[in-house]
């Protein structure tokens, strides 16, 4: 591997970080020990910028430039945007309907896959506890159809391969155009 640009950020497959790198973590390193660094990224990720600077945190996100392409959103240089889980309130659901499907058998039989509304016998008279010959509309109880899901967060990642991404502490000072 030729020697990288100092700040230079690189993939890895390795659980650590090689010789003159350090992963992508945020953690928080001196500035007087890595004062060519420091002039090339300054505070964007953090830190006090008198003793102290930030390295990129690449965990549980997806890299992305900065600026904006046609209909995207606007990116500043070391934003750290997104989430890695997000609870969907009803908001955020497009208008739907759920069906409600019924067997036409006892609702004691055991050949009913699903155990659904079927016909019972209600005073010792067998009754049909749904129908398909009239349109009119009858309410049913509030448990029959009860709201699901706890509102719980849901994995908001796109597909990934674990990987570590690491920054050049150490290597050749990018010439300035």
């Amino acid at each position: 591997m030729s020697e990288p640009f100092i700040a230079e950020i690189d993939i890895f497959p390795y659980t650590f970080a090689p010789r003159d790198w350090a992963l992508c973590e945020g953690q928080i390193v001196e500035i007087s020990q890595n004062t060519a660094l420091f002039s090339l990224i300054g505070t964007i990720y953090g830190g006090d910028g008198r003793t102290t600077m930030n390295l990129p945190n690449l965990e549980g996100r997806a890299p992305l430039g900065h600026g904006q392409g046609p209909g995207l959103s606007f990116y500043v240089l070391g934003e750290r945007p997104g989430a890695e889980a997000v609870v969907l309130t009803e908001e955020d659901l497009p208008a739907h309907s759920h069906v409600f499907a019924g067997e036409n058998g006892f609702g004691t039989d055991t050949q009913n896959s699903n155990s659904t509304v079927a016909t019972g016998r209600i005073d010792g008279t067998l009754t049909q506890l749904y129908s398909t010959e009239t349109d009119e509309m009858k309410p049913m109880a509030t448990r029959s159809l009860g709201p699901s899901g706890q509102s719980q967060a849901h994995e908001n990642r796109q597909p990934f391969l674990a990987m570590h991404f690491c920054i050049a502490m150490v290597g050749l000072y990018p010439p300035r155009n």
